[in-house]
């Protein structure tokens, strides 16, 4: 999972969906409008937003599960860390 962590943390995609996550919890509206500002057209869908998560979750899940290529292999951290809210 390293080596796709170092593959997946090339494009120019993955370094904008990791900026406009920053570590900071976002619930739907906020995730859409920070889309939205960072120039993803497709973040400023008004007729369905959830449309925006469904498209962006399997790779949001694919950046969970690739490993930090610069984290320690005896304790690899994710890529991108998700958690839940505890609902």
């Amino acid at each position: 999972m390293f080596r796709i962590g170092r593959m997946l943390r090339r494009p120019d995609f993955t370094q904008g969906v990791l900026a406009l996550l920053d570590g900071e919890p976002l619930d739907e509206w906020s995730l859409r409008d920070r889309l939205a500002r960072f120039g993803y057209a497709w973040g400023r869908t008004r007729d369905n937003p959830h449309l925006v998560l469904q498209a962006l979750s399997p790779f949001v899940a694919l950046l969970s599960a690739a490993r930090d290529p610069d984290s320690d292999e005896g304790h690899p951290c994710p890529l991108l860390h998700i958690s839940g809210c505890g609902r």
